[in-house]
């Protein structure tokens, strides 16, 4: 019989093998803490032997390390391993509407340090990738500990080519249809791009302080100068091959205003930062008596502050806020199934009386044996100032993880 005409599977060399099983464990480890080489064993699936040979080459590299005893199934002492999530650092990058930051993170989240910078109708895309550039390669040249770097940005975002297919509200306006890693050129470390609502969903997942508790779908819902929704399954994000998911797209009011997009009556258009605001002035001159009325260069925050002070005016402007974003929520809960969902970014800033009134929303709007499965919360208050730049890590932090060799050489202790 002849074979011609027959497809094989590509074959795995021992060294392919040995990575992903390196891998498996790398990510087991930064998911489960301190763990013993039984239990390692026993969720890899792997033998004992294996295991420990495993480990053993993980420790020699300085990967993983020794922690002392633990106590084990039946009260058994066994020596604990953990990951040594200090052996290597990667760089955060996030580029927004109106800033740009870096930061320079461990593998659990740690920040040690951080650059920013902001720009106008008047800086062009060329500028603000060269200070970019010059800004990663100093802390390459300070570190060489770093093993890789992750880009947030805003979308629409294809994540196969790398480019920003639409800016709505963007400072500068030449970012549509840009290629940034043709922009950003080549750097010595791998470096990973991802939608910013994506990159928020990995924080929460692997930073956050309440995820482990409460499920294995996760959605991030960004809710800043744009919107948008990042959804993470068991620490892995569900995205689309191509395109980003973009939920501030989604139309709330067929007959609303037309958004640069192209489509009517946008969410964006009625709950980002920009909306929030256009809403608030509108309506300050039918309320002169508002606190708000005696401020000038009024932001988002003034208003929060405001309604957290009883002003009623304030106290209004952030329920009408709340039920577009209850409005986004609906949208996720029949989109995504997520056990949960967490309210980011500069409008989770209206606290307590914003996320009551989402609920509220909802709770209007879906099925109660729906509504009682899925939990809403706001961002921690920890990783509110910038969850995308830490999202950023996370999304260069994944990479590692995903390719061992990558942390490997130039190693710090733990």
């Amino acid at each position: 019989m002849s074979d011609k005409n027959v497809e094989y599977s590509p074959g795995k060399n021992y060294e392919d093998i040995s990575s992903v099983n390196k891998s498996s464990i790398i990510k087991f480890l930064r998911r489960s803490g301190v763990c013993s080489r039984s239990q390692i064993s026993k969720a890899m699936g792997l033998t004992q032997a294996s295991i420990s040979k495993i480990i053993a080459q993980l420790i020699e590299e300085n990967i993983v390390y020794e922690t002392g005893y633990i106590t084990g199934e039946k009260g058994r002492r066994s020596i604990g391993i953990a990951l040594n999530t200090r052996c290597k650092k990667v760089l955060g990058v996030r580029i927004s509407r109106r800033s740009f930051a870096i930061g320079l993170f461990d593998l659990a989240g740690q920040m040690y340090e951080s650059v920013s910078g902001q720009f106008t109708a008047e800086t062009t895309l060329h500028d603000v990738i060269g200070r970019i550039r010059g800004s990663l390669n100093n802390y390459l040249a300070q570190y060489p500990e770093i093993a890789s770097i992750g880009v947030a940005v805003p979308g629409p975002f294809n994540q196969r080519t790398s480019e920003i297919i639409l800016t709505t509200s963007m400072a500068t306006s030449d970012w549509t249809n840009t290629n940034l890693r043709d922009e950003l050129g080549d750097f010595p470390v791998p470096i990973a791009f991802s939608h910013d609502a994506d990159a928020g969903a990995l924080a929460d997942w692997w930073f956050g302080s309440r995820v482990s508790e409460l499920g294995t779908s996760l959605v991030h819902f960004l809710v800043g100068d744009g919107v948008g929704a990042g959804h993470v399954v068991d620490g892995e994000l569900a995205s689309w091959p191509n395109f980003s998911r973009e939920l501030g797209h989604i139309s709330i009011n067929v007959d609303g205003p037309v958004c640069l997009c192209g489509n009517h009556g946008c969410l964006e258009m009625y709950c980002s930062t920009f909306a929030f605001m256009k809403m608030v002035e509108d309506g300050l001159a039918d309320h002169p008596e508002s606190s708000l009325a005696r401020l000038i260069n009024l932001t988002s925050r003034d208003v929060f502050a405001a309604a957290k002070a009883d002003d009623p005016f304030a106290v209004d402007c952030v329920l009408r806020l709340g039920q577009y974003i209850g409005y986004g929520v609906v949208n996720i809960i029949y989109a995504y199934e997520p056990d949960i969902v967490i309210i980011s970014n500069e409008m989770a800033r209206g606290g307590k009386l914003l996320l009551e009134r989402v609920r509220e929303v909802v709770r209007e709007r879906v099925p109660a044996v729906i509504y009682h499965k899925v939990s809403i919360q706001l961002e921690d208050d920890w990783l509110m100032n910038d969850p995308v730049l830490y999202g950023a890590a996370a999304v260069a932090v994944g990479h590692c993880m995903e390719s061992p060799v990558m942390l490997l050489g130039n190693n710090a202790g733990h």
